[in-house]
């Protein structure tokens, strides 16, 4: 798994889906802390973020 980078974490409910990509271009400024649990257990089995550093986000 590479490092995942998340923006600003939030308490609120789950959002649904994940975006992958640059923060403030690609992805939003907040992430909820479950959206960013599933996305982390999602990246341990992404072999195709080996060596790279994605940020997720809402």
């Amino acid at each position: 798994m590479g490092v995942q980078r998340g923006p600003m974490l939030t308490g609120d409910a789950p959002k649904g889906a994940v975006r992958t990509g640059i923060v403030g271009k690609d992805i939003g400024t907040r992430l909820t802390r479950a959206n960013f649990g599933a996305a982390l257990l999602a990246a341990a089995s992404d072999r195709s973020l080996i060596g790279r550093m994605p940020a997720v986000g809402n």
